[in-house]
């Protein structure tokens, strides 16, 4: 796409007339959808193309172009972007000096394993509960706490799990704990659920997790679903952590094993779902990992075009061979009843609804965000023909969400009480808009020129720098699973972020279209990534970088 558009815009300047039918074709779509665009054509209910099987507007995303991070010589907002990172003033080897500070303190955090016996604290573990709670239970009256708010806050993020597994995990619990991947992943489940309940102790999630870790060798000899998706929620359980080292080392595994898998035939409907919802996890989990440090893909992007969209969770509970299984290595042998523990609609629903989103999301970031074009001799310049492009396709995916995952673009809205998952995509919308104008802004710091484009794409990109942080501050306490993310991964980069506008409000043509909000919100993010600094190691170079930049500045 993004080779295609360069040539009209040469064309255009040239002023010479399209000779070739795609070209004009192309020039087209920049105003209308035609017949083979790439953008997802209209419904009459955003929510039923949302959860809709295979047609969904993600599957309608097509991705040839490579990653926008590819193009090194241009300097696209990334730490590992060596011209960036000197644009800004930053040593050329950032992103390796972070990389080696989170290795360092991987090797200092490591402690002598020690097996445990694991005791279940009824009263702690096991939560009985009356009519007043919000959701559904069975005539099970009780349910492991745990479990509850696994659900409640790790669940809607990646919906990977069917409905019944409910019951595999109750039905584990209460057996005898034998290494096996099943028990494996309902410890580390316990462990995730104890991590984000703001009511239970560290001793808690590290009891779990240590005994998860100590049957990790059976995980990593099996390839099945389940070992795929214990490992992945290892990798989940140390990006809450803000260990992001540890998480892609465990996400990669993970990606490897589902790439073998999907590459089999799978004969059951229920595990072919679990498969493919767990191979669009550890996609969207892998890319917001690897980009930010010199650290390999596993090549999991290859499939992306071959593997299913995820089915709606009704479809997938009410499959005949959705019946949940246990393996005698479980300690528990034979199928567990499909009837859940815990029971939201609403929840599952939105679950399914910002999963298909964010694939969407992830395909646009894929595919291109930069605005840029190369010239006859060579040279990356600033593209309004493609920024256009771009900012169409991604209102197309804003157009699309259904009702409970809209946001208002046009106003500043309070983000109190807006939904985590809500607030997760704003940031990601205005992250998209601020890689979509950088190109602009940073020809008006080279050039200093005054040109009407590039002076709309200057106030374009700080108004959306502004919303971008409105969104992400209160995004970084209320996403516990995307906390690292938040606040140093790109292109939704909090750091290289600030430190590009910090750099362009240097540029006398850029200050003039500079909001009066733009100091204070700069001086927010500092404060932000400081709050996240005892976290990692790298999270607290980036906050002294930000800081003496800032104090540099006088902002």
């Amino acid at each position: 796409m993004k080779e295609r558009l360069g040539t009209i815009e040469t064309l255009l300047l040239e002023g010479l007339p399209p000779s070739t039918g795609w070209t004009r074709r192309s020039t087209d779509r920049l105003h209308r959808q035609g017949s083979h665009s790439s953008y997802p054509p209209a419904l009459s209910s955003p929510d039923d193309r949302l959860l809709s099987q295979g047609g969904g507007y993600a599957q309608n995303i097509h991705l040839h172009s490579a990653p926008p991070h590819e193009t090194l010589t241009f300097p696209n907002m990334i730490i590992r972007n060596k011209a960036f990172t000197r644009f800004v003033g930053l040593d050329d080897d950032l992103a390796t000096d972070l990389l080696n500070l989170e290795r360092s303190a991987c090797r200092a955090s490591q402690q002598p394993v020690t097996r445990r016996h694991l005791f279940l604290q009824r009263q702690k573990t096991v939560e009985y509960v009356d009519n007043s709670m919000p959701f559904k239970i069975t005539e099970l009256t009780r349910h492991p706490r745990a479990l509850t708010k696994f659900y409640e806050e790790i669940y809607s993020w990646f919906p990977i799990l069917n409905v019944a597994y409910q019951n595999v995990f109750l039905t584990i619990i209460d057996g005898s704990l034998p290494p096996s991947p099943e028990t494996c992943l309902a410890l580390i489940i316990t462990a995730l659920g104890s991590l984000v309940d703001p009511h239970e102790d560290d001793a808690g999630h590290f009891t779990y997790s240590e005994l998860a870790f100590g049957m990790l060798s059976t995980v990593l000899v099996e390839y099945s679903v389940v070992a795929a998706q214990c490992l992945f929620f290892i990798a989940v359980y140390y990006s809450c952590l803000c260990k992001p080292l540890q998480a892609y080392e465990y996400v990669s595994i993970a990606s490897l094993k589902i790439q073998t898998l999907a590459s089999l035939h799978q004969n059951d409907p229920a595990e072919a779902e679990a498969l493919r919802r767990t191979y669009w996890a550890v996609l969207l989990l892998e890319s917001e990992l690897c980009i930010q440090f010199l650290l390999p893909g596993t090549g999991i992007w290859n499939f992306d075009e071959t593997t299913p969209l995820p089915s709606n969770h009704e479809t997938w509970a009410s499959s005949p061979d959705s019946t949940s299984h246990v393996s005698d290595v479980s300690g528990v042998a034979g199928t567990v009843p499909l009837t859940p523990v815990y029971r939201d609609e609403e929840l599952f629903k939105n679950a399914d609804a910002y999963f298909l989103a964010e694939i969407a999301m992830r395909r646009m970031l894929h595919r291109c965000t930069t605005a840029i074009r190369e010239t006859k001799t060579g040279e990356l310049v600033y593209a309004p023909v493609i920024a256009t492009e771009l900012g169409y396709q991604l209102e197309q995916w804003h157009d699309h969400l259904p009702a409970s995952l809209k946001f208002d673009t046009l106003h500043d809205a309070e983000q109190t009480n807006t939904r985590s998952s809500v607030l997760f995509l704003r940031t990601q919308y205005y992250s998209c808009l601020l890689s979509i104008h950088w190109p602009g802004v940073y020809k008006v710091i080279q050039s200093s020129a005054w040109e009407y484009e590039l002076h709309t794409a200057c106030e374009k990109f700080c108004d959306a720098y502004i919303k971008y942080l409105m969104s992400c501050i209160p995004c970084v306490d209320r996403c516990p699973v995307n906390s690292w993310p938040l606040y140093a991964r790109c292109p939704e980069s909090m750091f290289v972020f600030t430190m590009a506008v910090a750099r362009a409000i240097k540029s006398p043509a850029v200050l003039a279209s500079m909001p009066s909000r733009l100091p204070e919100c700069l001086s927010l993010a500092a404060d932000t990534l400081g709050a996240g600094a005892s976290s990692s190691p790298s999270l607290a170079r980036l906050h002294y970088i930000v800081l003496e930049e800032l104090r540099g500045s006088q902002v």
